[in-house]
């Protein structure tokens, strides 16, 4: 659809200009980082509670960058023409999934730690289950498997960026729409391979913590947090960087409005699903399904099911009631909270899965875990701000742009 008097931004008008505030970020992220992970290794209980941290850490800061690839595959993909105005902000995020790669090499080095049960040949050599998952749970294969998923997801991350920073140096409309049009058709079968990698990612890191649970909603699960995620982080970019005086004249209400419903759908599909795989095996009460949440309510449960009930009620019923009138997530500043407040709650979910499978420790959500999530996020952040100040905030030759820039909601 044309529209017609829509008056199309240079890079110069929609890019991080030299000395301002936002420049100076990525440094004041970089030492907050610094002394967030320094703070989470001396704050840990001991060896096994900082490798315990540090997982919650890399999952958590993982599902940011994971959330933005998404965002961005799904706009290509569906040829949406409300997003290209803050598509650039998500497409820088997704750009920093190279950096997974070196937070992966301490995870790897944890992984006798936090994997002993089934890298340990003695405990296999014992264990029936454990012996029948050993053509996919072993070391060398959960090594391979790592490398794959962490050099894919780079590899997507900097390459739709890069396509897309090169749309603003094409030289006529027919380069940009043939750059349009690739983005769109890499898009289609990058879905699948997105939604397979991360998967088995979910997996490998998170589930086979207890290798004798299973369950075939975990890779949603982790999938749906990272919608979440992603979503709410890119609210938060864009409405500090207007707060902070850019993207005013372009980025509006309407544009608010769809982050805000994004938001709360996939707020309502993380509830659906844990609820989901908590029925579905409560239901079934099988011994080799249920352990996961045995650990988590109940006697000996160490006060997991006061976390428990808090994610039933901060994770989904806080923001279903508060996000749904359209009122809210059209007003900047009530939008803005929310988009701070999910990402809190969001590594409250993460503690959740991640730290009860510490038998060394009785502890809940422990002030290491915390501090790695703040640390890594803040890792994530810096670099994600260091890309958006090397091209214009703003696709400025999308062929789509001026749609959004017109966009109008019902």
């Amino acid at each position: 659809m044309a529209h017609h008097g829509v008056s199309l931004p240079t890079a110069e008008e929609v890019s991080i200009p030299d000395g301002h505030v936002w420049t100076k970020l990525p440094a004041i992220l970089l030492v907050t980082a610094i002394v967030a992970l320094a703070g989470a290794y001396f704050a840990a209980e001991d060896h096994y509670g900082f490798s315990y941290a540090y997982l919650v850490g890399f999952l958590y800061a993982a599902t940011f960058a994971l959330g933005s690839l998404f965002f961005v595959l799904i706009q290509h993909a569906s040829r949406a023409g409300w997003s290209p105005a803050v598509r650039r902000v998500a497409e820088a995020v997704m750009a920093t999934l190279p950096l997974l790669v070196l937070l992966f090499i301490p995870l790897y080095l944890f992984r006798h730690d936090l994997y002993h049960h089934w890298m340990d040949a003695e405990h296999i050599a014992h264990d029936p289950i454990l012996k029948g998952k050993e053509p996919f749970l072993n070391e060398g294969f959960w090594t391979i498997r790592a490398a794959l998923y962490l050099s894919v997801w780079s590899l997507l991350g900097v390459w739709f960026w890069r396509t897309s920073v090169k749309q603003d140096t094409a030289a006529d409309v027919e380069a940009q729409r043939g750059l349009t049009l690739l983005l769109e058709k890499v898009s289609y079968p990058m879905i699948l391979v997105f939604a397979i990698t991360v998967s088995v990612c979910a997996i490998d890191l998170g589930m086979s913590l207890d290798p004798h649970w299973f369950s075939t909603m975990w890779g949603v699960w982790y999938f749906a947090g990272s919608t979440v995620a992603g979503f709410s982080f890119l609210g938060l970019n864009v409405l500090l960087l207007q707060k902070s005086g850019l993207l005013t004249k372009h980025v509006t209400t309407e544009h608010h409005h769809d982050i805000g419903k994004l938001t709360f759908a996939f707020t309502i599909f993380w509830a659906y699903i844990s609820f989901s795989q908590f029925f579905l095996i409560w239901y079934a009460d099988l011994p080799e399904e249920t352990t996961y949440f045995a650990h988590r309510m109940g006697e000996g449960s160490h006060g997991w099911e006061t976390i428990g009930i808090i994610l039933m009620a901060c994770h989904f019923g806080v923001p279903f009631l508060l996000l749904m009138p359209r009122t809210i997530k059209r007003k900047a500043e009530t939008l803005l909270a929310f988009c701070i407040y999910m990402p809190i709650i969001h590594l409250v979910d993460i503690c959740y899965a991640v730290l009860p499978a510490n038998v060394h420790s009785t502890a809940t959500i422990t002030v290491s875990a915390v501090l790695c999530g703040v640390g890594m996020l803040a890792l994530i952040w810096a670099l994600g701000i260091f890309i958006m100040k090397r091209a214009a905030l703003m696709p400025v030759k999308d062929p789509r742009l001026a749609e959004s820039l017109a966009f109008t909601n019902f």
